[in-house]
């Protein structure tokens, strides 16, 4: 199985409780091949994951999963105020395991062992 480090930057307008919000995020994942598909793991944000039959499609499908997170934030948020609190915690949070292998797998990238 082939992990590849990634490092992404996310941009979202998301609308609240009174309140219109712009989130910026630069966050860190893991895209792992796993011969007949692929999964990306948050490491930071720690807590999504997707799946796809291909590299597009997990990213794609990690993204939508971020944002829908994001908008269930909004949704249930009473105000801004606890929005960004209860997004700081969500962007924050890491999976430590899934962060140690992103770690392994920058070395493997740096030696020329996984382009």
């Amino acid at each position: 199985m082939t992990h590849y480090p990634l490092l992404f930057d996310f941009r979202d307008l998301v609308a609240g409780n009174g309140f219109v919000a712009g989130v910026n995020l630069n966050g860190r994942a893991l895209l792992a091949d796993e011969g007949d598909g692929f999964v990306m793991y948050g490491a930071n944000p720690g807590g999504i994951a997707a799946v796809g039959s291909n590299r597009g499609e997990a990213q794609a499908e990690f993204r939508q999963s971020y944002r829908s997170v994001l908008f269930d934030i909004a949704a249930e948020a009473q105000d801004f105020a606890e929005f960004e609190r209860q997004v700081r915690d969500f962007v924050d949070e890491t999976n430590r395991p899934t962060a140690a292998e992103w770690e392994e797998a920058v070395l493997r990238v740096r030696s020329g062992e996984v382009q």
